[in-house]
């Protein structure tokens, strides 16, 4: 979840703290990550290292700042 968050704060959505927990702002960030980039999950919000859910590719690969 840190490395989640740290990434997101890399995209911009600074208000996400690192904390290690998904908290609701994290959750924001993520499901605003995913409307930004027309991702669409599984389940919007979650973030998975698998073929189904792309929003982990999608972080770990956008240039800053999207």
């Amino acid at each position: 979840v840190k490395v989640i968050q740290y990434l997101l704060r890399q995209q911009g959505y600074t208000y996400v703290a690192v904390t290690g927990k998904f908290d609701a702002n994290t959750d924001q960030a993520v499901r605003a990550f995913q409307t930004k980039l027309a991702i669409t999950p599984v389940v919007m919000g979650q973030v998975a290292q698998n073929s189904t859910n792309h929003t982990w590719q999608y972080l770990v690969q956008v240039p800053q700042g999207g």
